[in-house]
């Protein structure tokens, strides 16, 4: 990990604008709301980092400064983005998807996050996912490869077939009753730990070119357990953040993850 020196790191007072109150509505933030917030994050991370490439000076930074002092201020209004909305082919149904180049992308990453702790998985993507950190998102979703050789005879056939015996493999009840409970648990999760104040920081901090050392970034997230008094967050904590945003906040994820995977909260 490369060393910083201290010119070029942020203290404690350089986020003296950081006002935790301005994020308590996301403690009940529907899934669309979720999906706003996030898209309106993709868009200012890909904005800072134009700016700061370009540098003070240029229309890109007091761009991508103005998008910075606008989340400082009110953090949760939106900035002006609008969620792209995934075109749907003709032959879609309302529980049958083809799969897209964005989400095989999401999927791949996903997997890689999956697979330090996914056993006996056969190299089936599906079981990876659900041994994952994201696995309750995914419980409810299946990729296959179909051949349209056969006959839609056989097709239905192997179809309800497969069904059946993926169900009792995978101990997946009929009418399995996910719906926008798993992504609704992740999403109180990312609330609690305040996730997009983590990532407002980062924003911050990249348009600048500075670092956050590791221990500001505890200091002002910390949080109050129940029937406990305030702790600082914990490394683990901290490093579970990152990997979060790394996935939602890039590539194709907010889109999808936030979007298309629950429609129907």
């Amino acid at each position: 990990m490369p060393r910083h020196s201290r010119d070029n790191q942020l203290s404690l007072a350089d986020f003296s604008w950081l006002n935790l109150a301005n994020y308590a509505l996301l403690n009940s933030a529907s899934i669309s709301q979720w999906a706003q917030i996030a898209h309106d994050r993709v868009e200012l991370r890909r904005f800072v980092a134009l700016g700061a490439e370009h540098g003070k000076g240029t229309q890109e930074f007091q761009y991508a400064e103005q998008l910075v002092e606008k989340v400082k201020a009110t953090p949760l209004q939106p900035l002006g983005f609008s969620k792209r909305r995934i075109q749907r082919h003709q032959s879609e149904q309302p529980h049958i998807s083809l799969l897209t180049e964005d989400r095989a992308t999401l999927l791949q990453q996903l997997c890689e996050e999956s697979r330090c702790c996914a056993q006996n998985t056969r190299g089936i993507i599906d079981i990876t996912l659900r041994q994952g950190p994201w696995g309750g998102l995914w419980q409810r979703y299946a990729h296959l490869s179909i051949d349209l050789n056969a006959s839609d005879i056989q097709l239905e056939k192997d179809f309800r077939t497969w069904l059946k015996k993926w169900r009792i493999s995978e101990k997946l009840k009929k009418n399995n009753q996910l719906k926008g409970n798993a992504l609704g648990k992740k999403t109180a999760g990312w609330a609690r730990h305040l996730l997009i104040p983590f990532v407002d920081m980062e924003a911050f901090a990249n348009l600048h070119q500075k670092f956050i050392p590791r221990n500001v970034f505890q200091e002002l997230l910390g949080f109050h357990r129940p029937y406990k008094k305030w702790e600082p967050l914990s490394d683990t904590q901290l490093d579970d953040l990152r990997k979060d945003a790394k996935i939602i906040f890039t590539g194709p994820g907010v889109d999808i993850l936030l979007n298309s995977i629950i429609s129907d909260e």
